[in-house]
């Protein structure tokens, strides 16, 4: 077998099946499996195409920005053209070509740009359905098509790019602490001066923490203020700026702890200092407790990918499991 001769892991052996970028097949695989289908297909497809479907004019650029913006509202570039994608679609099933058309040139879309990203879509619906997979959120709930919205909840989707993602890790660091006196006493104020947040790439062998940049066609250039559970960043590809030791990070997405510790390496406790580790990099503080229930959940999970590899027609879309990690991710 395929696992004999190369020692693949479970998910190994369903990317193997897979003729698609690793990064691709890995977040269309753990879409299906969590029943998130739709905004996985459309975000996978987005990262095979030939060029961003967003247009930036030189001489309409302002109002290229203000139409994009109001796509750009949730720390995302891939959710950023999931919004975009999910209008333009609207319009097509509604209108037809030409309402989508319209709606494309509206919102400084390149009108052949999305009809790629349509086509991609659907090779990709093809090919999960050729190993056995769900090809759509309706068809991973069993044909039910009510309730299809919730099954995309957006942490759920964030959490989604990062297991394609991973580890193309960057960290967010915000500027100290400063407090405003109240009648409730001092309260920490909100930073206002997206120049005070610096981003750090992990460390790579003998490079250490490097700082980066993020790209200024981003979603998220321009951020001030990144909340608790936003204080790590997944990233498509990195750009160096001419000229210069300056690396620009781009088609990035804020994620989540919890995120990073069901999709990233290898976890690790330390029950003495109540913190996690993943991939000997990354630290949180959290109970012992979390840490075990996400390694369990992860064995869990890797159990049920090798059993669908061994019986393909397995039913696993209602299992236990996946619907605790649906519901953890969701609720976070």
């Amino acid at each position: 077998s395929v696992r004999a001769l190369y020692g693949l892991s479970p998910l190994g052996e369903h990317l193997a099946r897979m003729p698609l970028d690793l990064r691709v097949g890995k977040m269309l695989l753990f879409g299906a499996l969590l029943g998130c289908v739709d905004p996985v297909l459309t975000i996978a497809a987005a990262m095979s195409l030939s060029r961003p479907p967003f247009l930036s004019p030189m001489e309409q650029r302002s109002e290229a920005n203000a139409a994009r913006a109001h796509f750009c509202t949730e720390k995302s570039d891939q959710l950023a053209l999931l919004r975009a994608y999910e209008g333009w679609s609207s319009e097509l099933s509604s209108g037809g070509a030409g309402a989508a058309r319209r709606f494309a040139n509206a919102h400084f879309l390149s009108a052949n740009g999305m009809d790629e990203l349509h086509g991609l879509r659907s090779q990709l619906a093809s090919t999960l359905g050729a190993i056995g997979l769900p090809r759509s959120t309706a068809e991973a709930a069993g044909g039910v098509v009510t309730g299809i919205r919730e099954m995309h909840q957006v942490n759920l989707v964030r959490s989604l790019v990062c297991a394609g993602l991973y580890p193309n890790v960057a960290k967010v660091q915000l500027p100290d602490a400063k407090f405003e006196a109240t009648a409730q006493g001092a309260v920490e104020s909100a930073n206002e001066d997206a120049r005070a947040v610096k981003f750090y790439t992990l460390p790579d062998g003998a490079v250490g923490y490097k700082r980066v940049f993020l790209h200024p066609s981003s979603a998220l250039f321009g951020a001030a203020n990144f909340e608790q559970q936003q204080r790590f960043l997944v990233f498509h590809s990195r750009q160096q700026q001419a000229n210069t030791d300056r690396i620009y990070l781009r088609d990035v997405t804020a994620v989540s702890p919890l995120a990073l510790l069901l999709f990233g390496g290898e976890v690790s406790i330390n029950h003495d200092r109540g913190s996690v580790t993943v991939d000997s990099q990354i630290t949180f503080d959290a109970p012992g407790r979390v840490a075990v229930l996400v390694r369990e959940l992860r064995a869990e999970c890797d159990s049920l990918l090798r059993a669908k590899i061994e019986e393909p027609a397995l039913e696993i879309r209602s299992h236990p499991v996946l619907l605790a990690i649906v519901n953890l991710l969701s609720n976070e």
